[in-house]
Formats: structure tokens, sequence, C-alpha cells
């Protein structure tokens, strides 16, 4: 067998390597805010966060995560009109997948929504990992629902 043989022969016999898939993850979480709130003055208060977030409407129609549904968890400090803070989402699909993310507030917008950034941690199945992140605008809209508008990305492996 010639050196050019055996490097066909090993080369078809070892398993390709996976290919990374990123994927937009641009979309809405509808969820249902729990929040405790510790007013200290005027000018300072403290909200204990916790949200369930019944499912997640994506932009794109080929979106392949199935069903997504979790919950969110964190404290946020307002004070002389900034919001700070920061916390954890637990996330698990419909294939039963799961990933943990981190979010970091950074400011509130004119409508009073908390703006900021998010990003994934680890996870396990398809979010074994895994990594991403991006921004998100998250509180109640006109309509009296919550919601979270998120934008970024996710590269799975």
């Amino acid at each position: 067998m010639t050196p050019k043989s055996v490097l066909v022969a090993v080369l078809v016999v070892l398993p390709a390597p996976a290919l990374a898939q990123t994927i937009d993850v641009t979309g809405v979480w509808i969820y249902t805010p729990q929040i405790e709130v510790h007013s200290v003055a005027d000018d300072l208060t403290a909200l204990h966060l916790s949200s369930v977030y019944d499912r997640f409407e994506p932009a794109s129609t080929d979106f392949p995560i199935p069903d997504a549904s979790g919950k969110c968890f964190g404290a946020m400090l307002i004070r002389a009109g900034q919001a700070s803070g920061s916390g954890n989402c637990h996330i698990v699909d419909g294939d039963g997948d799961m990933y943990i993310s981190d979010w970091i507030v950074e400011g509130m917008d004119a409508d009073r929504r908390t703006t900021g950034r998010w990003t994934l941690i680890g996870g396990t199945g398809k979010f074994s990992g895994a990594s991403g992140g991006g921004t998100f605008r998250s509180g109640q809209d006109v309509s009296g629902a919550y919601k979270n508008e998120v934008t970024g990305e996710m590269t799975l492996n």
C-alpha cells in the first residue's frame, strides 16, 4: 500500500467534522412577569424579577428551534431614572434541549422598556458547545402584553 492510499483510507474511515450552523434568533418572547418592587426613596427602587417565558415568536419562518419556553430571573436597580441589573434565563425547547443565558441591563428607552444585552452561556443537546448573544428590549407594550424583543445570533456546533 502506498503512502497516498493509506492517507485516503484513513480519511475515509475518520468521521467528517461537524460544521457549525449560525442561526438568527431575532424574535419576540411573550412572558408573564412576577416582580417584587422594593422602593427605598423616590429615586431609588430595587426590583426582584422572575418571569415565565411562555413562547417565542421567531422573525424567521425557518427557525430551527421548536417550541421554546422557560424562566428568567434576576434583579434590577432604578436609581435616579437609570436602570442597571442582571440575571439568567433557563430555556428548554420542544426537543428537550436546554440552555442558560445571562442578561445585563444597559438602560431604559423612551417607552420605559428595559434594554440591554444577552449572552448564551451553555447548554445540552443542540446547545452543547453553542455560543451567541445579542440585544433585548423588554417590557409591557401598548396592549398590556409583556414582550421581550430580542436580536442576535447563535452558533450551534
